[in-house]
């Protein structure tokens, strides 16, 4: 099988290393959730790490792959939680196909001194809950998901 490149993609002054990561980013401005993309890497054991997006205000982190994570990318994630205090939500599949037919998948990666209500550690989370947390209305969810997945973008 071959590897596939990840098309690079402008988008609010940011380069995307991919389009499904600008098309998150889309998503996350539909809701009117403020980010920064890649804003640090992390050291953590040995092992680095540059997170895709920073939700400061939600206080958590967002890495976006995909397909389902493998175990090296979760637990990169659990390391990046212990180390931060944040959780770190890994979501796979694009906006639509994760957060309204749920042909995608999230999976929450927790740290034990997280004051947040939320599933057990490494449980799949479901839509209502995610609607919760960032406090939106699930319309405005899945119409910043069908903005994210419509998102036209110039080639780089």
């Amino acid at each position: 099988m071959q590897n596939l490149k990840a098309i690079e993609t402008v988008y609010k002054g940011y380069a995307f290393r991919s389009r499904l990561e600008a098309r998150y980013a889309v998503f996350l401005d539909g809701l009117g959730v403020p980010y920064d993309y890649e804003p640090e890497g992390f050291a953590l054991a040995g092992i680095n790490y540059l997170p895709d997006f920073r939700l400061t205000k939600a206080r958590c982190w967002l890495e976006v792959k995909g397909q389902m994570p493998n175990e090296d990318e979760i637990e990169k994630a659990k390391r990046l939680a212990n180390a931060t205090g944040w959780p770190v939500f890994i979501v796979w599949g694009d906006p639509v196909s994760t957060f309204v037919l749920s042909d995608g998948g999230i999976l929450l990666i927790t740290v034990n001194r997280t004051a947040l209500p939320q599933p057990e550690h490494g449980a799949s989370v479901n839509f209502l809950w995610l609607v919760n947390f960032v406090g939106q209305h699930p319309d405005k969810l899945i119409n910043a998901a069908l903005a994210a997945r419509q998102r036209r973008f110039e080639e780089r």
